[in-house]
């Protein structure tokens, strides 16, 4: 095979039959129409679900069968830790466990990275059923019935119970105080403890937004709404509030089809159209400017009308109804598809300038039949032909090949490729 990679991304035989893919800090997985489900990249949290014990730091760039889970029909990844929903609607957890997040109390599993606790083994989550699943770094969220439920970690108020924030960890879902009849849930995948939020989309299309509110995530100016200072020392809101057109209740109800969690939140509009709120730092609300935040949920007229779905943390991408992929933020490990056109931008925590594209752009020559995934750096998504391609940070194989190989660049001592090709190891 060739070392060079191409621009064009490359179908490969057998991948007709995925119908979803999810991407976390290292790893990738995909959930085939027979309701299996195949992880690739890292595994050391044991996110690839390879079996009790099984927690390595080698790579992992072909796409392996997850044990014990069958019959799944939905699946999310989050940081470091998978869930899978089977057809009998029960849960299934394996990875990280940080934070109780496996929906079991983390004294049973076995230390890990970074002296976190693990479980590379699929485990079944006692006392919920669910139709929908939203990974967090340290969060949980589903919705069973058309009801919320979150675990894990809630000391942003992102349980969303309208109870004060703790520090305490808990295995049990816990209910959302919100309306019935939630379609959509969606949480912040980044793991900075103080800055996780979640977002919900009920059957009228309405948004609701619940946790951290540092940023104005919440669409809101922090500090005001019932805002109150959480343990990590900034403010949040563990009420779930319905989110307007305008920062603090102005300007009328959202009319939402798709949203994704974060420091900035970001939502696609029934007529296609895209907003986002929050912090700025590194262009992540798509305006062409770096720096800041907005409590108001901002257009971001690049796209059009042509939203589909949204994804992201620091890079942000959403698929078109025409197929594009758009893409902006950081860039410094190419999930905007390059190495960065703008300078100036900051990774969060960090004051260093990194790359960034300021305004969104299609990924070229790449046509997605549903959505993209993306989250802190990596990046994949299913074809219009059914292929699942992989781009940006590349350690541990999660491009679908092996660190700094097929045209793998050094971004900060990291591989990384701006590149989409193709994922191996589907039958």
């Amino acid at each position: 095979s060739s070392a060079s990679s191409s621009p064009t991304p490359v179908p490969v035989s057998g991948l007709t039959s995925v119908t979803a893919i999810s991407t976390g800090y290292d790893s990738s997985c995909a959930l085939r129409a027979d309701g299996t489900v195949w992880c690739w990249g890292g595994n050391i949290y044991g996110s690839l679900g390879l079996g009790a014990g099984r927690v390595d730091s080698d790579s992992h760039p072909m796409a392996t069968r997850v044990s014990v889970v069958e019959n799944v029909t939905s699946l999310s990844v989050g940081f470091a830790s998978v869930c899978a929903i089977e057809a009998d609607r029960s849960v299934w957890y394996w990875g990280e466990n940080e934070s109780d997040e496996l929906g079991h109390d983390n004294v049973t599993d076995s230390p890990c990275a970074g002296g976190s606790k693990c479980g590379p083994l699929p485990t079944k989550v006692v006392g919920i059923s669910a139709d929908q699943i939203s990974v967090g770094a340290h969060t949980t969220c589903v919705i069973n019935s058309g009801d919320g439920f979150c675990w894990g970690l809630g000391a942003n108020g992102q349980f969303g119970d309208a109870k004060p924030p703790s520090t305490a960890m808990t295995p049990t879902p816990t209910a959302v105080s919100i309306p019935p009849n939630i379609t959509k849930i969606s949480v912040d995948p980044w793991p900075g403890f103080s800055v996780a939020n979640a977002c919900a989309i009920d059957a009228a299309k309405n948004l609701w937004c619940w946790g951290s509110n540092q940023f104005g995530q919440l669409a809101h100016t922090p500090g005001t709404l019932g805002d109150v200072s959480c343990p990590s020392g900034t403010f949040c809101n563990s009420t779930p509030a319905r989110i307007t057109a305008e920062a603090d209740g102005g300007g009328g109800f959202l009319d939402v089809v798709d949203v994704q969690a974060g420091f900035a939140t970001c939502a696609v509009l029934s007529d296609g159209t895209v907003r986002c709120w929050g912090i700025n730092q590194n262009s992540e609300l798509g305006q062409g400017t770096v720096g800041g935040m907005t409590s108001t949920p901002t257009p971001v007229a690049a796209i059009g009308s042509d939203g589909l779905y949204v994804t992201g943390t620091d890079s942000k991408c959403v698929t078109g109804k025409s197929g594009k992929v758009w893409c902006w933020g950081d860039a410094f490990l190419g999930v905007p598809g390059s190495f960065g056109v703008d300078a100036g931008c900051a990774s969060y925590g960090s004051n260093a300038p990194v790359p960034c594209v300021l305004m969104p752009q299609p990924i070229p020559n790449l046509l997605a039949k549903r959505a993209s995934s993306v989250d802190l750096n990596n990046a994949a998504a299913l074809t219009v032909d059914g292929s699942v391609v992989a781009w940006g940070r590349n350690s541990y194989g999660a491009d679908g090949h092996l660190d700094f190989t097929n045209g793998d660049q050094t971004s900060g001592g990291l591989p990384a490729n701006p590149i989409p090709m193709r994922v191996p190891g589907f039958p």
